[in-house]
């Protein structure tokens, strides 16, 4: 699990386009002690692995954790 600060620092974006692309349903994340954290197995390369954002789609009435 990444936080918001290293998923930043892994896509080369700032900690405010993490949260963007978070609330967009384009980085899938989960809460952990009121803090969003990011499973690192959807970066590769310094990008999302392609069809995260169509999974997050699919499963929009999973939860986070589901996905």
């Amino acid at each position: 699990m990444l936080s918001a600060e290293d998923a930043a620092k892994v896509l080369g974006i700032s900690r405010q386009a993490v949260d963007k692309r978070r609330a967009a349903g384009k980085l899938l994340a989960v809460r952990v002690r009121g803090d969003w954290h990011y499973p690192a197995a959807q970066f590769r390369d310094g990008e999302t692995l392609p069809g995260i954002e169509e999974v997050i789609v699919g499963m929009r009435e999973a939860s986070p954790w589901s996905v």
